[in-house]
């Protein structure tokens, strides 16, 4: 066998292989991460980060110089309804207001607010059927009623016991302890005369002299300490017995009082059971319902029945700023007009001039974290017909008020 048939053919040209080489190591190369061949053009993504932070950058300053070249922003003050005017008339105040001193917004409130709470407890068994919020009721009127059954009971007790102290008075000034006395102021009689008797035999021993014994001179007075001793004995028992009718009687008085008193209160407590409207006035909030429970003191139950104002009687609540609190004095004439109704021609044709006003108090202590002073303003009863209650001022309502100029 030839060994030479045995190797591989040489390759017919050599320029051949150093070319595939060639090619091969420029594939590894161009697999390698950063090599950039010299020439090549970098890749389009590589720009955009630096593009991207470029743009940030301008608008950046772009914004910075549109704040620096604007004007300052005025600085904040308080709402509209607070803020003084230039002119001497303010914005929106009534012709007739004449000159006006200073602008606030206010909100109504009662004057009186009364929380009719039952002074007893128990299930209500009747309620009004127009007992709602808005509704008008008249003093006296009748609202509801609580279950009466156990105070009638309570009632026909405390008379029970007001008629056995009575009868136990009675007894005290008919009874044994006078009849006790009676006859010891007659046995005090006797043993007075009998008494006498011993003294006036004494004496007539004595004056007999010899003429008496020695023995019955010695009976006499024996006599006379024993009849003494006895007389006074007696009085000491009828004191006794006129210091035990006293007590007797003190005691028998007071047990008629205080069952005078519990009777006073169950009817008391029985009259509460029906509850009616202490006041002209209008159902502001409503607390119970037919068949509930209300109690004052009771944890988890209704604490009252409702509350009511009389809607005629009102006033504004107003914060003043401190800076302008010396505008406003006391008895000051207002101009008060509700928010709502600004534009209503119903109550421009009623209250063309709005509601008159009078400052009826500055509150003695300020507001720290508003800055600012409480003041109330009370509005005449006269111009608030009893029709109009509770339409167009109602509580919590916003209104507008213009304090009027006059003298400091």
């Amino acid at each position: 066998m030839n060994p030479d048939n045995d190797r591989a053919p040489a390759p017919a040209n050599n320029n051949d292989a150093r070319d595939g080489r060639a090619a091969l190591s420029d594939r590894v190369r161009s697999l390698r991460l950063g090599d950039n061949p010299a020439g090549r053009r970098p890749s389009r993504a590589g720009f955009l980060p630096w593009a991207a932070c470029s743009v940030l950058l301008l608008t950046t300053v772009v914004f910075g110089l549109k704040a620096f070249c604007a004007p300052p922003a005025p600085a904040e003050g308080p709402p509209a309804a607070d803020t003084d005017q230039a002119s001497p008339s303010y914005a929106g105040a009534p012709a007739s207001a004449g000159e006006v001193v200073h602008e606030a917004r206010g909100y109504v409130i009662p004057t009186h607010s009364i929380q009719i709470s039952p002074q007893v407890g128990g299930e209500v068994v009747w309620l009004d059927p127009n007992f709602k919020e808005g509704a008008v009721y008249n003093k006296g009127a009748k609202l509801a009623e609580i279950d009466p059954v156990i105070y009638a009971a309570q009632l026909k007790s405390a008379e029970a016991a007001l008629r056995v102290a009575e009868v136990n008075l009675q007894q005290v000034e008919t009874g044994s302890t006078l009849k006790d006395i009676e006859a010891a102021e007659s046995l005090l009689k006797n043993l007075a005369g009998k008494l006498e008797l011993s003294q006036l035999d004494e004496r007539f021993n004595r004056a007999a002299g010899s003429g008496a014994s020695r023995a019955d001179m010695e009976k006499s007075i024996v006599q006379v300490k024993v009849d003494q001793a006895a007389l006074e004995q007696q009085r000491q028992t009828l004191a006794k017995l006129k210091l035990l009718l006293v007590e007797q009687r003190l005691l028998g008085r007071a047990q008629v009082q205080k069952a005078q008193a519990d009777r006073e209160q169950a009817a008391k407590q029985l009259k509460n059971c029906t509850i009616s409207a202490p006041t002209t006035g209008i159902v502001l909030t409503k607390k119970v319902e037919l068949g509930g429970y209300v109690n004052a003191l009771a944890f988890g139950a209704a604490g009252y029945l409702c509350e009511m104002a009389d809607l005629r009687d009102l006033e504004i609540d107003l914060n003043i700023q401190q800076r302008d609190i010396d505008k406003v004095r006391e008895g000051q004439d207002c101009i008060v007009k509700p928010e709502a109704f600004a534009n209503s021609e119903s109550f421009k044709q009623k209250h063309p001039d709005g509601y008159h006003g009078r400052v009826s108090r500055l509150m003695p202590v300020a507001d720290r974290s508003k800055g600012s002073v409480s003041v109330r303003v009370a509005i005449d009863r006269d111009q608030v017909p009893p029709e109009e209650a509770g339409f167009y001022l109602k509580p919590d309502m916003s209104v507008l008020v213009w304090f009027k100029k006059g003298k400091p």
